[in-house]
């Protein structure tokens, strides 16, 4: 992805997190967990003492890619998890509110026949980050209350 479509997608989609999502906010800690190229927002300000992270992976093979993934960590820090996402299998879906920590996909949160990754083009990004927000609100949030906060 060459690095103005990076941006104009980043930009767009903070946009999005900063109007629609105030609770979090960019992550500024250090973590060996995530990527440099990554874009990582986080919410520790559950009542339940859980960090919530939302992060935004731009495709570094030079596709013009991106994915969102959705995290929670009951120990206070980034997730430090072996593989990420951590969450990929219809079995690791049905045990996930056990998790101290864990990672989805968000195109795997709302159907695990989706593919991973969303395609984007100069011509499309409003658009894009604007239904993927949208599945965000819609299958993401809910999917973090459900798993890991307290009902």
């Amino acid at each position: 992805m060459d690095k103005k479509l990076k941006k104009r997608i980043s930009d767009q989609f903070a946009a999005c997190m900063q109007k629609e999502l105030q609770a979090f906010s960019l992550f500024r800690g250090r973590s060996d967990y995530f990527f440099d190229t990554e874009t990582v927002w986080e919410d520790s300000s559950t009542v339940a003492g859980v960090n919530l992270y939302v992060i935004f992976t731009p495709e570094f093979n030079g596709r013009d890619q991106f994915t969102i993934e959705m995290g929670w960590s009951r120990l206070q820090r980034f997730p430090q998890l072996v593989r990420r996402p951590s969450l990929s299998f219809a079995s690791e879906f049905a045990h996930c509110s056990d998790a101290q920590e864990a990672t989805a996909r968000l195109p795997k949160i709302i159907s695990l026949e989706l593919d991973s990754w969303i395609e984007v083009n100069k011509d499309n990004v409003e658009e894009v980050i604007s239904m993927q927000f949208k599945n965000l609100m819609e299958h993401g949030m809910p999917f973090l209350k459900k798993n890991c906060l307290p009902r």
